[in-house]
């Protein structure tokens, strides 16, 4: 890719990507560097819209080098509008969690309840089960009394229970660390 060249990258900007300092950053202008974790995602977005399946028909007919540019425009105005938008309304987080298993377990007790009641039962519950395998090892009406502060007790309890048992099932343990990759 083009301006790979050692270069010190500058900050993020409030997008969260990290512009290198030979670009301009506009609409008009594509992408000269792009972030580890982008340039991971595109090679395999590229793979993926190369084989068969592609969810984009007749991409297979272009040729790479015209795909890859196709792409990195797509790339380029999706960045500017993500960079505009926090510039415009900010980048709040909600209060989400960094991990993804407590993302999980809060997006499950956020549902139809009022943002004060699901943090504080998200709060409670870790506080009761610092780890989510010990939730699963409770007696139900205990995990339905600790989330019927925010409502829908037996409805969130069962998705807790459901979600975390796939989650134990597939990885040993109550944890999407495994999943990140």
């Amino acid at each position: 890719m083009a301006g790979e060249e050692d270069v010190a990258p500058v900050a993020p900007d409030r997008s969260g990507w990290t512009p290198h300092p030979s670009e301009r950053r506009d609409f008009l202008n594509r992408i000269r560097a792009f972030p580890p974790s982008v340039s991971l995602w595109r090679r395999r977005l590229l793979e993926r819209i190369r084989s068969r399946r592609s969810p984009f028909p007749g991409a297979g007919e272009i040729d790479a080098e015209q795909l890859g540019d196709r792409l990195d425009a797509g790339i380029s105005y999706l960045r500017e509008v993500a960079r505009i938008l926090a510039v415009l309304y900010g980048t709040p987080d909600l209060g989400n969690k960094p991990d993804p298993t407590d993302e999980l377990v809060y997006i499950i007790l956020s549902r139809k309840t009022p943002e004060k009641a699901y943090q504080g039962t998200f709060d409670a519950l870790k506080a009761r089960f610092p780890r989510w395998d010990d939730l699963l090892d409770a007696p139900r009406e205990e995990v339905e009394r600790l989330v019927n502060p925010g409502g829908l007790a037996g409805k969130k309890a069962t998705s807790l229970f459901g979600a975390l048992t796939r989650i134990r099932e597939t990885f040993g343990r109550c944890s999407l660390e495994p999943a990140r990759d």
